[in-house]
């Protein structure tokens, strides 16, 4: 596929992708930086996950001043809704119990409150209907809440060790295919990476970073089915250290194809392993499903 304006070094797309992508962009960043503070409280950060960490907290002090109000933002929340409804039901029930709305009964001594009942059931209602809107809105779902296209694992390799040395054409490709996944042109890093693989076979066959770069990639653009496709050739393949990731990733991606026992069996899975890079992870979703 040509990206380019013949005679020119500008993207014949790129205003369009952008355009029309923009909205979900946004949403993967965000997400993934959840994901960076989330870890980073847990004590679960590691390696190059870290490191990103500190990059964004260095060059945007907003973001670092997020990191900070975690705990208070997130686990100040329900609390406060909690406490403000309860104060809502106090009012209520101190309105309605005045002198006026107190009936005597003359065999029993007992009272009858007419509003009580109806205020009982309006309560249950109001606490269904406020409990399932609150869930909603602030429980998106599992896939959409823990996957993060992470930025680290495309470092294209060759190039750092190279310092300044040509590189292959191979290698180009896949260079230029890294950097569109990290400016999350995730159609464009598909494209480059299968052509690639087509081109060069044995090269690719067992190119384990290029095929996790290419998997998250399809995931992040709405193609689960070749994401998780992808990814099975990673977890089938000899040891590799980009394994893990690609294990965590083919569990959300079933998720996202609501094949939950496939998901349930690869969580537990990796569960087993207390060191695994997504222990903690998968942990969490299983006590979501």
């Amino acid at each position: 596929m040509n990206y380019y304006n013949s005679g020119t070094n500008e993207l014949s797309d790129e205003d369009n992708y952008l355009t029309k992508h923009n909205k979900s962009k946004t949403v993967m960043r965000n997400i993934d930086k959840n994901r960076l503070i989330e870890a980073y409280h847990r004590g679960t950060l590691k390696g190059a996950d870290k490191a990103y960490l500190k990059q964004l907290m260095s060059e945007d002090p907003s973001f670092k001043q997020e990191v900070k109000d975690y705990k208070q933002i997130y686990k100040g929340l329900e609390a406060l809704h909690i406490e403000q409804f309860q104060l809502n039901l106090n009012k209520m029930e101190a309105k309605y119990e005045t002198k006026d709305n107190v009936v005597a009964m003359p065999r029993s001594g007992a009272v009858i409150r007419p509003m009580r009942k109806l205020y009982a059931v309006a309560v249950a209602i109001a606490l269904v209907v406020c409990s399932s809107i609150a869930y909603n809105m602030m429980m998106p779902d599992v896939f959409e809440q823990h996957f993060a296209a992470s930025q680290s694992i495309a470092v294209h390799i060759e190039s750092t060790r190279a310092a300044g040395q040509v590189i292959s054409t191979a290698e180009q490709v896949k260079k230029s295919a890294y950097s569109a996944y990290q400016k999350e042109e995730y159609t464009k890093s598909i494209d480059l990476l299968n052509g690639y693989m087509l081109t060069y076979p044995e090269k690719a066959a067992t190119d384990y970073q290029s095929m996790l770069v290419l998997g998250v990639a399809q995931l992040a653009g709405n193609q689960i089915e070749a994401g998780t496709k992808t990814l099975s050739k990673i977890i089938n393949g000899k040891d590799s250290s980009y394994k893990e990731e690609a294990q965590w990733m083919w569990a959300l991606g079933q998720i996202k194809l609501e094949q939950m026992d496939a998901a349930k069996e690869m969580l537990e899975a990796i569960q087993l392993q207390t060191e695994h890079t997504h222990y903690q992870d998968a942990v969490d979703v299983l006590g979501q499903l």
